[in-house]
């Protein structure tokens, strides 16, 4: 395989690089901006939402739908990966707002706030007592979560990370509660 390799070499070699790839330097890393690594993993878990979102409401992968994202005024709109993402997911369309959407799905990624509009093929009850369900297991968590910070034996003897993801999943679970809350409100409009 060394004559492959070497074959190939030429072919993608730069005017100034070694004459063989046998004698040449390992190529050396190239800086990272940790921006587009941040705005890729965002899209990433979008893609991965809005996936779940179709299978969960059983919205199928050939209808189009729109993807509306809720942008904070301290958060800049970072449309990097807007095309990937519509592409993946089937998007007809992806706008920014800066107010809640009604009667509409919606999710976080990390602090952003995603909206995909309710069609009408959706059988809304049954998607409030889904609502409902997840609501009162996130309620149970979040108080679960709530008695292991209140036990001041952990809070004192366990490690920082420890308490400190221990509070992270407390925020994330509040955040999640308010979500669907106003989910439920959207959908029983």
């Amino acid at each position: 395989m060394p004559f492959i390799t070497e074959e190939l070499y030429q072919y993608l070699k730069d005017e100034n690089e070694c004459e063989s790839i046998m004698i040449s330097s390992i190529p050396v890393a190239q800086a990272h901006n940790p921006e587009i690594l941040k705005a890729f993993d965002t899209a990433q878990k979008a893609i991965m939402a809005i996936r779940n979102i179709r299978q969960d409401k059983s919205i199928p992968n050939k209808e189009q739908v729109k993807l509306i994202i809720r942008k904070n005024f301290e958060q800049k709109a970072d449309d990097t990966f807007d095309a990937i993402v519509e592409k993946l997911c089937n998007l007809s369309a992806i706008d920014y707002t800066s107010d809640k959407v009604e009667n509409a799905f919606s999710f976080l990624v990390d602090t952003t706030e995603f909206y995909i509009p309710v069609s009408a093929n959706i059988n809304i009850d049954e998607e409030i007592k889904k609502l409902e369900e997840d609501l009162k297991y996130q309620q149970g968590f979040l108080l679960s979560v709530g008695k292991k910070l209140e036990n001041e034996s952990f809070v004192n003897n366990a490690p920082a990370k420890v308490v400190e993801m221990e509070r992270k999943k407390q925020s994330d679970a509040l955040a999640r509660i308010k979500v669907i809350e106003d989910q439920l409100k959207g959908l029983k409009k």
